[in-house]
């Protein structure tokens, strides 16, 4: 077993007795870890070349594809995989080279510098007697080396899941569909597979996902529609079907979400393909043999993201007749072969029907674990699957991966000078939950603000509603500590008139304006609102007023929990005022004066407006103070560029209330792949270097990087059964990468359903030189986002940072007044 020297961590072996420690490095856990990684071994060395490989006239079906390819290879004689979604082909010997006996070869040099690639026009191929042509790009560039490998392998597994009989969506494998006749619903379990390298060697990894969809076509409810309503059907369609995602059994890709219905299109409109005019009737039947009904059905349109354009779906460009201006990648879908994704809104309030949805898409981890190794017997258990491992030298071993894990030392938390929970080490299973929202709405904060003054806007049909907020948050607010004793607490309440000449949130901000100054502003969000009243209310309280808002909606207060839910308002008040709700005790982690940092980038979805680059410090140790920046960067860009300058003024901000510089600063970079690493190394972590060598004693660095999109599952095998990792595991060997200094950290503790996924923290700098210590003070840092009462997966940093992104880039389009930055505004 292959361990990079991580200090003071040592695993046992298995004849030797282990005595659990405390510490910063935690103690073993009772059970053994099973991952959903399959190991196996490369029994040859495989000497590849991958081609892409383009077919003309185009052929939108993955089988007709393969059916190409096989005929065209039958010429050379050679093995090979194809991946009949990204069109990409592996074989051990050079085309160029086996097609040159066969006849003229025309090679033309690519327009691609990065691969450094070349293409190789093969020979004319037949398939029901059309003619077929087939174009290689050589992909030889020494930076695809090891990219090359782990995708063939993934090809690899991907054919034997094929074999096995299961369809493809997008890169997940469907077995058989189930139904839920009464409800219309069909459920179709599914395995997603990949392979990477680790520490310990080539590893598969699996996944489990569902898909879900109704039964009943989209062609079926525009039928219902038309019966119902005879006029206006179009407009009620419409409101069905756009920006809703659908599913369309013939299609590679799961889901597609519908942005325009064309009327004034049909099966029988033409549209121009690989030279040729076709209608949408010929087409399907030549390309997929479905014979299509109804003529005078609409036509569904997609506009593919730039993300996706790569793969192969029936995309038709600027040759459509009816789209002849439009420079957009357009995917057309028929409403009698397609379905809605998802669940109905009144369905997903039958509890029934979701009991019985659960029992296919949220698995317990036994029923993940029984499926994967399932899986794992239908692939040992197939001869064409055993055929093809044979054939390209590969060994699956006999089971899944299982590890030994270690469990950290929860932080001890302060809520006031009696109130305290230190979380310590859970060493069983029954006292391993990390939420703790009963002692936090029941004890006084730990730190609050002079607040006196709050104005509650609302529309005056909710009065009442406000009356009973005002009534309950002043009670809490005193319960809590919010508010101070012996200080009054005006709540003004402030009625908006329905002025119909006037757009509902125009008439919010009249009255915000006309109410006066005060500390606080909560606004009741009608339950007619579009979400304009949100939007415009952050804008003027943030952009102009320079005082935090709280938005809590009408239906909230009307429900029977209402004050709990009010409850958990009055703490996020005292938040954005600038308290405190715990802190943690840093005589049970280190003595010195730390800033713990998270940064987070947003990106629009459509890529239309401007990225903004967040990033939160800490102003004490105890993370009870905290300092915001937001700055705007061009669409999509990732990195940040001015962080000499949010570090700088984060540095004096922590001095003017510490009166000390920091003695370290540890920094989490979220939301990065692994693509970014070097730039984030290279161009962030210099940037950081550069304001620290500004002050002295120099402060030491850590930087660690968050990945909480993980292909990676834990499943605890307990003397209790198969359950949920417990909060504070930590996995630091053999799934690890060679290359880096990453761990695995489970933070929350999951009941019931679902599997454990960890969050992978790769440490890109640590000169204190100290694991135990980042890997601890990382799941400490994880209890520190008020907003929950108990851990999250990530920093609590890294979550504040994406909120004011989120909030700075989808909201309120400009960076908020400089008093709002040493609150957190955001929450």
């Amino acid at each position: 077993m292959a361990l990079k020297p991580n200090p003071g961590i040592r695993l046992p072996d298995d004849d030797i007795v282990t005595q659990k420690t405390n510490g910063f490095g935690g103690i073993l856990n009772d059970g053994q870890i099973q991952t959903n990684s399959l190991k196996f071994d490369v029994l040859k060395p495989i000497h590849l070349f991958k081609y892409r490989v383009k077919f003309s006239p185009e052929l939108p079906s993955p089988k007709r594809r393969l059916q190409v390819v096989q005929q065209f290879l039958g010429k050379i004689a050679t093995k090979f995989l194809f991946d009949d979604i990204e069109n990409a082909l592996y074989v051990t010997l050079d085309i160029e080279v086996a097609l040159a006996p066969l006849g003229q070869v025309m090679k033309f040099q690519s327009s691609d510098n990065s691969e450094s690639s070349s293409f190789l026009l093969g020979n004319t191929t037949y398939i029901d007697d059309c003619e077929v042509t087939l174009t290689f790009h050589a992909i030889t560039a020494p930076k695809f080396v090891v990219q090359l490998k782990q995708t063939f392998f993934t090809v690899l597994f991907r054919t034997a899941l094929r074999f096995l009989g299961l369809s493809r969506h997008n890169d997940v494998f469907y077995d058989t569909v189930s139904t839920i006749p009464k409800c219309r619903i069909a459920i179709q379990p599914g395995i997603q597979v990949g392979s990477r390298e680790n520490d310990s060697g080539s590893m598969f990894w699996l996944e489990t996902s569902a898909l879900v969809w109704r039964t009943k076509s989209i062609l079926s409810s525009l039928h219902e529609m038309k019966q119902m309503t005879l006029e206006g059907f179009e407009i009620q369609f419409e409101k069905l079907i756009l920006h809703h995602f659908i599913f369309s059994p013939t299609r590679t890709q799961s889901y597609f979400e519908v942005d325009v219905v064309r009327w004034d299109l049909s099966p029988l409109t033409t549209f121009q393909v690989s030279g040729q005019w076709k209608n949408f009737v010929d087409y399907y039947f030549e390309q997929y043999g479905i014979k299509i009904k109804d003529m005078s059905q609409p036509l569904l349109i997609t506009k593919m993201k730039h993300r996706n354009i790569n793969q192969s779906y029936e995309i038709y460009h600027c040759q459509d007749p009816f789209i002849a201006s439009s420079s957009e990648n357009l995917v057309v879908h028929i409403p009698e072969l397609c379905y809605l994704s998802g669940l109905r809104m009144e369905s997903k309030h039958d509890d029934g029907l979701s009991r019985e949805i659960k029992k296919y898409v949220n698995l317990s981890p036994k029923e993940i674990m029984a499926t994967m190794n399932n899986l794992l017997d239908r692939i040992n258990g197939s001869k064409a699957c055993q055929e093809l491992f044979q054939e390209w030298d590969v060994k699956l071993h006999s089971a899944f991966l299982f590890l030994q894990s270690r469990v950290l030392a929860g932080p001890k938390l302060i809520f006031n000078s009696s109130t305290s929970l230190d979380f310590g080490i859970k060493e069983t299973f029954l006292n391993a939950q990390t939420d703790f929202m009963k002692l936090a709405g029941s004890t006084p904060v730990y730190s609050a603000v002079l607040f006196h003054h709050s104005i509650l806007v609302c529309s005056t049909e909710d009065e009442t509603l406000a009356k009973v907020f005002k009534d309950v948050f002043t009670t809490e607010a005193r319960k809590l500590g919010v508010a101070y004793p012996g200080v009054h607490l005006d709540v003004k309440i402030v009625l908006v008139k329905n002025n119909h000449e006037k757009a509902l949130d125009e008439n919010f901000v009249t009255a915000i304006r006309k109410a006066g100054q005060t500390q606080l502003l909560v606004v009741i969000i009608p339950r007619r609102s579009d979400g304009n009243v949100y939007r415009s209310v952050k804008k003027l309280c943030l952009l102009e007023l320079g005082i935090p808002s709280q938005a809590i909606r009408a239906k909230s207060i009307e429900c029977k929990g209402h004050v709990g839910i009010i409850q958990k308002v009055t703490l996020q008040i005292n938040c954005k005022l600038g308290g405190a709700l715990w802190s943690l005790d840093t005589n049970s982690l280190e003595t010195e004066a730390i800033m713990t940092v998270g940064i987070d980038t947003y990106h629009d979805r459509m890529k239309r407006n401007d990225s903004v680059f967040a990033a939160v410090f800490t102003l004490n140790s105890e993370c009870t103070k905290y300092y915001t920046r937001t700055v705007f960067q061009a669409v999509g860009q990732e990195t940040g560029d001015g962080l000499v300058t949010l570090f700088t003024d984060a540095l004096f901000e922590f001095y003017k209330e510490c009166k000390r510089w920091p003695s370290k600063v540890v920094v989490y970079r979220d939301g990065v792949s692994n693509f970014y690493l070097p730039i984030i190394q290279d161009h962030e972590i210099v940037q950081i270097q550069r304001s620290l060598n500004l002050i002295s004693p120099k402060p030491k660095l850590v930087v660690v990087l968050i990945q909480k999109h993980t292909t990676d599952r834990f499943m605890l095998m307990h003397s209790e059964g198969v359950m949920n990792p417990m909060p504070g595991t930590v996995v630091d060997h053999t799934i690890t990468r060679t290359e880096y200094q990453d761990f695995y950290l489970v933070s929350q503790m999951l009941r019931g359903t679902g599997s454990g996924q960890p969050t992978r923290c790769i440490v890109l700098t640590d000169e204190t030189n100290d694991f135990n210590s980042v890997q601890a003070a990382t799941f400490a840092a994880s209890f520190t986002y008020f907003n929950w009462h108990g851990s999250v997966r990530i920093p609590g940093v890294c979550q504040y940072a994406h909120k004011a992104a989120g909030l700075v880039g989808s909201v309120l389009k400009k960076e908020p007044l400089p008093r709002m930055e040493r609150q957190l505004y955001y929450l």
